[in-house]
């Protein structure tokens, strides 16, 4: 964990509980269609203090969906929604970073040679978002994947 001080240091913390609750429900159907949904309450205190533990969101949400098209072409979408999260710098002290909710795409092709072709698109309508104090979401992404499974 960081610690703001004086002097700014990362330390180890010597006891950390985390209690909450987590829901999850998958689906599938018998025409190749799965859907995920989960939902998670999760407190991180540190033991013996008052500081907050960095970077741990409390809330995190999420949904995904597949779908096959024919035998070897499958659809993804996700769904993902984190809280909002306590994070430090030395400039600027304990700060609060919004929530945010992110949409990535997938669309895959599978030879029957155990091949796998994927096109990713992450962060689909461009949120701006910061992971940590100062680091800014990078935008849509886009990759290909080329995956050989044996």
């Amino acid at each position: 964990d960081f610690d703001p001080g004086p002097p700014p240091l990362l330390v180890n913390r010597s006891e950390v509980v985390t209690r909450g609750i987590e829901f999850s429900v998958k689906w599938t159907d018998l025409l190749g269609s799965h859907l995920n949904v989960f939902i998670e309450y999760l407190e991180s205190l540190i033991k013996d203090s008052n500081q907050t533990l960095r970077n741990r969101p409390e809330q995190r949400a999420g949904l995904s969906f597949s779908r096959s098209i024919g035998q070897n072409i499958s659809f993804n979408i996700n769904l993902l929604y984190i809280g909002e999260i306590v994070d430090s710098s030395i400039p600027t002290g304990d700060v609060f970073l919004d929530s945010y909710t992110t949409t990535d795409l997938a669309l895959s092709w599978k030879t029957k040679e155990k091949l796998q072709l994927a096109m990713i698109v992450e962060n689909v309508f461009n949120k701006k978002y910061y992971t940590s104090v100062g680091n800014v979401s990078a935008g849509v992404q886009s990759r290909l994947e080329l995956k050989w499974h044996f």
